[in-house]
């Protein structure tokens, strides 16, 4: 049974509006005791409203033990996704914050689980897709990032050829925080696989520029070995390092911004991946009800696509990075700034 939203108070408007700069709302009186008192009971009702409707997942092991899906950057250079134990301080403050949190036992979907708890559209409850199809991914105060989905097999049918995935999403202190949500397709539980990611890319060496503070791009890892040096920031010497593929502006996505509290904006990303080494995903925004193009689509064949490496002339991979016996699918996030959520609404996923 779904939450609704709690009705909102004039004040709500009158500061939203303001925040968009718009000097009408300014005649509103918001700087009463009251008025902030209760303003802020009304978006805290809200935001737990939406944590109900946008569950939390945790897993749980064989021995019964809580843990979450964190991207760990290893000492050999690379992320791979980690089980990292829940402690019962953490578990205090996601529920202080107002979390719903539902349980992934190992081996089980947790599709199950949510079709169980009815948080699922028709739509998504049908599916095949080893993920939710509604929940949230969060930095908590200590900036450890919450959330995170994958499986490593999505039932790939004989004789396809591309694996996608689509879901709505909006966002709540997201945006030039220094996070990014990476979504990869052919999954191997390491950054190994391909697919991009939305977030903050203002700082990443081969991102889309200084004022992406919050947009798209098509990402991908590959493994150099018997490199050396290696660019920072590995251990010098190390021959096993792993690295962002250079990905260029071509694959760069438009600008985004937060949306909650009225989640408005609110975008939906369709992501695809096939056999053939090429990714591709396009964003879509809601306006007045009806989706409109934002970044049309974008695509990149990733045989060959060299880092900006300094001096030039880099080794370009010989192997193809995407390997095409990989299944898996993840939905991530990486730990950085606290206290951001991504709502993800309608994900589904599958081949063709």
């Amino acid at each position: 049974m779904r939450i609704s939203y709690v009705p909102r108070l004039a004040a709500t408007a009158a500061l939203l509006v303001a925040l968009t700069g718009d000097p009408a709302a300014l005649a509103d009186d918001v700087t009463s005791d009251a008025s902030r008192a209760a303003l802020g009971a009304e978006l805290d009702a809200q935001l737990r409203a939406d944590l109900q409707e946008f569950p939390l997942y945790l897993n749980e092991d064989a021995n019964g033990t809580l843990y979450r899906i964190a991207l760990e950057r290893t000492k050999e250079g690379r992320y791979t996704s980690e089980n990292v134990p829940v402690t019962d301080a953490e578990l205090k403050e996601l529920e202080a914050i107002g979390h719903r949190i539902l349980i992934t036992p190992d081996g089980q979907a947790p599709r199950s689980v949510a079709v169980a708890e009815g948080e699922v559209t028709s739509r998504a409850a049908s599916s095949t897709c080893p993920l939710p199809a509604n929940f949230n991914m969060s930095g908590l105060s200590n900036g450890t990032a919450w959330g995170a989905q994958f499986a490593l097999t999505s039932s790939r049918p004989p004789g396809v050829s591309t694996q996608w995935v689509v879901f709505e999403f909006y966002t709540k202190n997201y945006r030039g925080v220094g996070v990014h949500s990476p979504i990869t397709l052919f999954f191997d539980q390491t950054l190994h696989g391909w697919g991009g990611f939305i977030g903050d890319n203002h700082v990443s060496i081969a991102g889309c520029g200084s004022t992406a503070l919050f947009n798209s791009q098509i990402e991908g890892w590959y493994q150099l070995l018997g490199w050396e040096p290696p660019p920072p920031p590995a251990v010098q010497g190390n021959a096993n390092w792993r690295s962002k593929t250079f990905n260029g502006s071509s694959s760069c996505g438009n600008e985004m911004y937060d949306g909650w509290p009225s989640a408005n904006p609110y975008y939906r990303i369709t992501m695809h991946a096939n056999t053939s080494y090429w990714v591709g995903y396009q964003i879509e925004r809601k306006v007045n009800g009806a989706w409109q193009m934002l970044t049309p689509w974008k695509s990149l064949q990733v045989t060959s696509a060299p880092w900006p490496w300094d001096p030039p002339n880099p080794p370009i991979p010989s192997v193809p990075p995407l390997d095409n016996s990989n299944e898996g699918i993840q939905v991530a996030t990486i730990d950085g700034a606290a206290n951001w959520i991504v709502f993800v609404k309608n994900l589904d996923c599958g081949w063709f």
